[in-house]
């Protein structure tokens, strides 16, 4: 199928050229917003809260300088749902001078618990839009990921789109990297620049995250799950390597939809296959519908600029 298939984005990141005063010809021009990391986050004020860009788009340049200014801003909160290699490590452990409130407690965080900087909040992610319109969590600073505009001046929020749509609207200030290696995603991805206050040039490869290979009986569960699953089935995949695993052994359906929070490289391994057609769901029929991914950059590259997968919040 045509619209499943990728150019890579190797190719596609050097056709949109590195970032500097101005982006890549035929792009809008971030002009005076593009900034150091330094100067970007010098606004910070001390006891801010401040919302980290999902997964494998977490912005690891500003969270690592963030944490290395001398002095830093004192007393902030990270607000994330889960990020991915962002927190700064010693000796293999997660080190932070700050607090972290999650809700959904990773293996970039779980090394914080009982170090007194971690607070998990037992929430469904459908209510946390809510608690933000009410301003019931404010939010002062946003950090994100994206990608570089185009000519009409919209960046994509790439990989995670989840909750950024809502903290966006509410945010007091919006600060983004812009990495030419991101991939420019459909949906609800589109953000114009005049929503962002500052913008740090990166040019490093968007992290990657590979399940870790699943034991005995992991494997069983998964196959247990897929012997139930029939053709014509939607599927909300969910974190974690039982959901994943159980995708390896669905190569024999038929017309399988995907409507799901998180996608990962077992999707493309369905759609390849033939497996996933997304021609028997009744909403978003013939599309991919997704909030955020994890996955290796096989799985970016499908994903850039592909009209079949929709990114919602």
């Amino acid at each position: 199928m045509a619209c499943g298939s990728a150019r890579s984005l190797s190719t596609k990141r050097a056709q949109r050229g590195r970032m500097s005063g101005s982006v890549n010809q035929g792009a809008a021009d971030v002009g005076s917003k593009l900034v150091s990391a330094e100067q970007a986050l010098a606004a910070i004020r001390p006891g801010s809260r401040i919302f980290l860009g999902t997964g494998c788009a977490a912005p690891r340049k500003l969270l690592a300088t963030l944490e290395a200014m001398s002095p830093g801003p004192a007393d902030l909160e990270f607000v994330s749902f889960v990020t991915t290699s962002a927190v700064p490590e010693e000796a293999g452990v997660p080190h932070t001078r700050y607090r972290h409130r999650a809700f959904f407690v990773g293996s970039d965080l779980r090394g914080l618990a009982g170090s007194g900087r971690l607070n998990y909040v037992p929430i469904s992610l459908e209510d946390v839009p809510e608690l933000l319109a009410s301003g019931k969590l404010p939010i002062d600073v946003a950090l994100l990921q994206v990608s570089p505009p185009d000519r009409r001046g919209f960046v994509s929020l790439g990989v995670s789109v989840d909750l950024a749509p809502a903290v966006l609207r509410v945010a007091r200030r919006v600060i983004a990297e812009v990495n030419p290696a991101m991939p420019r995603t459909h949906g609800e991805s589109f953000v114009h620049l005049d929503r962002f206050d500052a913008f740090v040039s990166v040019d490093t490869p968007v992290t990657e995250y590979r399940h870790p290979p699943a034991d005995e009986i992991a494997e069983r569960v998964a196959r247990y799950i897929a012997a139930i699953i029939d053709d014509g089935s939607t599927l909300q995949i969910g974190l974690g390597r039982v959901p994943n695993e159980a995708l390896r052994h669905l190569k024999d359906r038929r017309d399988l939809g995907i409507h799901s929070d998180v996608i990962t490289d077992g999707v493309v391994d369905l759609v390849e296959a033939g497996v996933v057609t997304n021609r028997r769901k009744t909403r978003h029929r013939d599309r991919i519908v997704a909030s955020y991914c994890l996955g290796t950059r096989r799985l970016y590259d499908f994903l850039d600029d592909n009209p079949l997968l929709a990114f919602l919040p």
